[in-house]
């Protein structure tokens, strides 16, 4: 899913935690094409999930440490992302 953060009036910055209003944002084009070159780089690393914050189609910052973004994305587009999340994190886990 792709989530755009607007800042609110008089507000410097647009992180949601401060203010930022999150806005629906298609799917497809420059962002499937940043994640599809991204993507195995990162699953070469073991990141399984991530958050890539994409400024002008340039990726400005890669979230693994706390991605965010579920509950917006889930208000927006009404879909669980996050049970569909963790069932394909667990499905895909390595054997221990």
């Amino acid at each position: 899913f792709a989530v755009r953060r607007r800042k609110a009036p008089g507000q410097a910055v647009s992180n949601v935690a401060r203010g930022g209003i999150p806005e629906r944002c298609e799917w497809g084009g420059a962002l499937a094409e940043i994640a599809r070159r991204v993507g195995p780089m990162l699953m070469a690393d073991g990141v399984r999930w991530a958050g890539l914050d994409v400024v002008a189609g340039q990726v400005i910052e890669i979230n693994v440490h706390a991605p965010g973004g579920l509950d917006a994305a889930e208000d927006l587009f009404g879909v669980p992302f996050g049970a569909a999340l963790v069932t394909a994190l667990c499905a895909s886990s390595p054997p221990r």
